[in-house]
């Protein structure tokens, strides 16, 4: 989303939050227009809360629009904020899971380091059991 696009997110998100977190398709676009955002801004930034799962256009009724949980949640700290937050919390999550790999990676060569040790300790043992017998 371009700038405009965050800044009529913001406005909407304020909207639906003010309005116990409904709107019908005719009170929000009057207001986005009021406040002077342009049309295709408008609807490209509404596709985009939708696919983010930030709002919701009700599927019986498709002239209403509605604040999902995470919208609320988007309202309340703004959406560029709400995604740099979403961005960290991905990175962090590539991060752990990155630390998972090389952590298994890790123990299988220490298994295999153990299996080896272990190994060659029977064979030690068989060893020292036969010198034994001989002498």
């Amino acid at each position: 989303m371009n700038e405009a696009q965050i800044k009529a997110g913001d406005h909407l998100l304020i909207i639906l939050k003010n309005n116990s977190g409904m709107s019908t398709a005719d009170e929000y676009p009057d207001s986005l227009r009021k406040a002077g955002f342009n049309e295709m801004d408008v609807r490209m930034m509404i596709r985009s809360l939708e696919e983010s799962g930030l709002i919701e256009i009700m599927k019986n009724n498709t002239s209403m629009i509605r604040l999902t949980n995470e919208g609320t949640v988007a309202a309340q700290s703004g959406l560029s904020e709400y995604f740099k937050r979403k961005e960290d919390e991905r990175k962090l999550e590539l991060k752990a899971f990155t630390a998972t790999i090389q952590n298994t990676e890790w123990t299988k060569r220490n298994v295999y380091i153990a299996g080896a040790i272990g190994t060659m300790g029977v064979v030690l043992a068989i060893i020292s059991i036969l010198m034994q017998l001989i002498k």
